[in-house]
């Protein structure tokens, strides 16, 4: 905060943020607690609280000296930085694609401020390069100038005061017309250069400053205006104080150059000494009145005063200074305002100055005697170059020199003796420059910083983190494949692994869920054993029981020689009987071993849909024979992975029953259903509905239906299937339909 700031301004400030950085502390405790009010503070609440307390003495001091502000900020922005890092670190842990995003651009963008802080540096570095190289041939310029309007004015009385007065009231230098590298960087475009000159006597007082302003014209009298006579070679200078401008005077004097108002010609009354005028009012003729005028008379030559009484043209109140008596009055149609800018505030030597006049003033008179050892100086924020040009006359000739001996320095008699001495300095702000000449370039390549982050951050999130996840999700869900979005493929060698691990894991799970279900199958067994024995034994003597009766009956007729013309149709019966029971009997070993868990099943990777077309073709011949009308709603490929040969045996077994006991001319829908979790198998035909206790026992062994399910076979078949299903962690299900019934089973 500037030294000059007052007082009250700075402790309102002070206290504004003291009250601000107090009421985030007292909010971020708060929410920490919570309703835990026995909670205890943290350590990073702690060090927060000492550093917002020290940054608080810190703000105490700027009111008092007006020194410190930078310093308490920084600590309260450490001291929030801490909170917030303590906040952080009692959070739950952050996704990563957070964690990624905020690490990839801390990386990124640390790399673009240290970039272009030293792209700044060297821009800033050129600058003052360029700054310094313009200097002195300014002055050089300056001193020139000054020598042409002194010998052009030398028949003057005042025409000493008005060549220093043009000389230092010409502007600080052009930087771009001056150095010729501006190819390699464009600077000094958007930020300008500050410049203040003066010349001094030999004894250091000040004979001209260009931080005042003033106007210099050619003058003549009333009487010389009202004959329309040319104004005379005199010159005289004004002082002026802007205080005293009206709003048009703002217009047509301050922005005099260029302007369609600028005034053509001025009336000035006030007191004059013949060199130096104090005006009390200023009226000027504005340009585009007297261009007006001239256009309608087609041009051609013409006397300013003529033009303006002829034409009645007005005038316009510029400049009005109460203060001063109206004793004279005087015209001029030639003049040349100047109006000092004001250069911005800057420290020099550890010294803080509102403006280079304030600098001028304190530096210029103490050049007269001697040349200051090293006066400029170079700060990134602050240039100061400081360029001292003595006129010194030496054996009745003059010259100017950058420095200035003792007399010591000369033979006695040969001294040269200065006459006066012309100061000019320089302000610069090499990085304000650095910034607006680059200020494109941080744009562009903060965009591509921007895009590379996102870039980064869409590859990580792909080929990285979106692999994590999926694999994740999968085992949290329990599901038996990972979720690869758009097709996309995982090409990092880390999300092939992860993949490769995933299927490997779910195939041993697989393998290990199969032989846990076959080991509670085999558990199970082992607990109903000896009830299914009994029912197994019963089953079996009830089933055998009529074959058994029928093989000894026509046995005992071949025996006896009874009917011996039907022998080849009694001994057709047998065999027909013996391969039913050996049938059975196979049929009841398989179910045995199923039931006990001793069949291991194969991990086969096969197409459920080929593989039902493929047993359904076996069976059209004998649905064709029937009339049935069959609709297949399978997909394209449906790939599971299970016994091959187990699934067939399930799949042939609902086909076959459906073609068996559908009635002829009825209809059959055989349809799959692949889902995301698990494949359904669905087989519908016409038929009477089964019982509430059909449906029930159906999966049963030896179980037959009413009469309208009855048919040949063992009565094994979906016993067999549903032990198989479920053998594969499956589930067979049978239902009532409108026009039938449908079995189906789901892995």
């Amino acid at each position: 905060m500037p030294l000059d700031t007052p007082y009250h301004i700075r402790f309102w400030i002070t206290l504004l943020l003291a009250g601000f950085f107090t009421a985030l502390l007292v909010g971020i405790v708060w929410k920490a607690r919570g309703k835990e009010t026995e909670k205890r503070p943290t350590v990073w609440q702690i060090a927060g609280a000492l550093l917002l307390i020290w940054s608080g003495f810190d703000f105490f001091y700027v009111i008092r000296s007006g020194e410190g502000l930078t310093a308490g900020l920084v600590k309260a922005a450490l001291a929030c930085a801490v909170l917030a890092a303590g906040r952080l670190r009692s959070r739950p842990p952050v996704r990563s694609l957070t964690a990624v995003t905020a690490l990839l651009s801390g990386i990124v963008l640390t790399i673009w401020v240290v970039s272009m802080g030293l792209l700044t540096a060297a821009a800033a570095e050129f600058g003052a390069y360029q700054v310094r190289k313009a200097s002195d041939p300014w002055i050089d310029q300056l001193t020139g100038m000054l020598d042409a309007n002194l010998d052009r004015w030398d028949d003057r009385s005042n025409g000493r005061e008005m060549a220093f007065q043009d000389a230092v009231s010409v502007g600080p230098p052009s930087v771009r017309s001056i150095n010729d590298d501006q190819r390699f960087l464009p600077m000094w475009d958007r930020e300008r250069l500050y410049a203040a000159s003066a010349v001094y006597d030999r004894e250091g007082n000040l004979l001209a400053a260009s931080w005042q302003d003033s106007m210099y014209f050619q003058y003549m009298s009333e009487e010389a205006w009202d004959a329309g006579e040319y104004h005379t070679p005199d010159l005289a200078i004004a002082d002026l104080d802007r205080n005293c401008l009206t709003e048009q005077g703002q217009i047509s004097l301050v922005g005099f150059s260029g302007l369609s108002q600028r005034a053509d010609a001025v009336r000035l009354t006030g007191t004059f000494d013949g060199d130096t005028f104090v005006p009390a009012r200023i009226e000027g003729v504005l340009w585009e009145d007297v261009w007006e005028v001239l256009m309608q008379r087609g041009g051609g030559s013409y006397i300013l005063s003529q033009v303006v009484q002829d034409a009645g043209l007005p005038w316009y109140l510029l400049y009005e200074d109460p203060a001063v008596p109206e004793a004279v009055t005087i015209y001029a149609d030639y003049l040349e305002p100047h109006w000092a800018e004001d250069s911005p505030a800057f420290s020099y030597k550890g010294e803080a100055y509102p403006d280079l006049a304030a600098l001028m003033e304190e530096l210029g008179p103490t050049l007269a005697p001697k040349s200051p050892e090293d006066p400029d100086q170079y700060q990134w924020r602050n240039q100061v170059e400081v360029s001292v040009r003595y006129h010194s006359v030496y054996e009745e000739g003059t010259y100017w020199a950058s420095y200035h001996l003792s007399d010591g320095a000369y033979s006695p008699g040969e001294a040269s003796a200065v006459e006066y001495y012309l100061v000019n300095i320089v302000y610069a702000s090499p990085l304000r420059n650095a910034f607006w000449t680059l200020w494109k370039l941080y744009a562009w390549t903060f965009v591509l910083a921007v895009v590379l982050i996102l870039a980064g951050r869409t590859v990580l999130r792909r080929q990285l983190i979106r692999p994590a996840q999926s694999i994740g999700k999968a085992l949290l869900e329990g599901s038996d494949t990972a979720d690869r979005r758009y097709n996309e493929e995982w090409r990092w060698q880390e999300g092939e692994d992860l993949l490769r691990g995933f299927l490997d894991n779910r195939d041993r799970c697989q393998i290990q869920k199969n032989e846990v279900n076959r080991l509670t199958a085999a558990l199970t067994y082992a607990k109903t054993a000896e009830e299914n024995r009994r029912q197994m034994t019963s089953s079996i003597a009830h089933e055998l029981k009529t074959p058994l009766a029928v093989v000894h009956s026509y046995a005992e007729g071949l025996k006896e020689h009874i009917a011996e013309e039907k022998r080849d149709k009694y001994l057709d019966v047998i065999l027909s009987e013996t391969e039913r029971m050996d049938a059975m009997v196979l049929e009841m070993l398989d179910l045995s071993r199923l039931e006990a868990g001793k069949i291991k099943l194969a991990r086969d990777e096969f197409d459920l849909a080929a593989l039902t077309r493929s047993v359904w073709e076996k069976l059209s011949r004998a649905a064709e024979a029937k009339n049935l009308q069959v609709t297949l709603k399978l997909p394209e490929t449906c790939p599971i992975t299970a016994d091959e040969s187990r699934i067939g045996q399930v799949v042939e077994n609902f086909l076959s029953n459906a073609v068996k006991y559908t009635p002829a001319g009825g209809k059959i829908s055989i349809a799959i259903e692949a889902g995301r979790q698990r494949t359904g198998f669905f087989v519908e035909n016409d038929s009477p509905p089964l019982s509430e206790e059909a449906l029930s026992k159906v999966w049963d062994t030896f179980y037959r239906a009413d009469e309208a399910r009855s048919g040949g076979g063992t009565g094994l078949g979906l016993a067999i299937a549903r032990s198989i299903i479920e053998l594969h962690g499956g589930k067979c299900a049978v239902r009532n339909t409108k026009t039938g019934v449908q079995f189906s089973f789901s892995l």
